[in-house]
């Protein structure tokens, strides 16, 4: 799952926490820009099967973290 407007705050472990209530998380990743070394705002995370990742989708789209609202799209 693509996972946009993240707060700067945002950890890998913030994100871990609320979507592995929702199935087995296979990886996260936090996105950089590569010059700046400067946090994206956006990251995706991987689920082991797509129903989890549908219900977590479905159950966290705009779920306030840091403050942000969170949107998220099927990557």
């Amino acid at each position: 799952l693509y996972v946009g407007n993240l707060s700067t705050k945002t950890k890998e472990e913030d994100l871990r926490k609320i979507f592995s209530k929702y199935g087995n998380i296979t990886d996260i990743q936090l996105l950089f820009d590569p010059h700046t070394n400067k946090y994206r705002g956006f990251g995706f995370v991987n689920f082991e099967d797509n129903a989890s990742a549908d219900e977590a989708e479905k159950q966290l789209q705009n779920y306030v973290l840091d403050g942000k609202e969170i949107k998220i799209e099927k990557a």
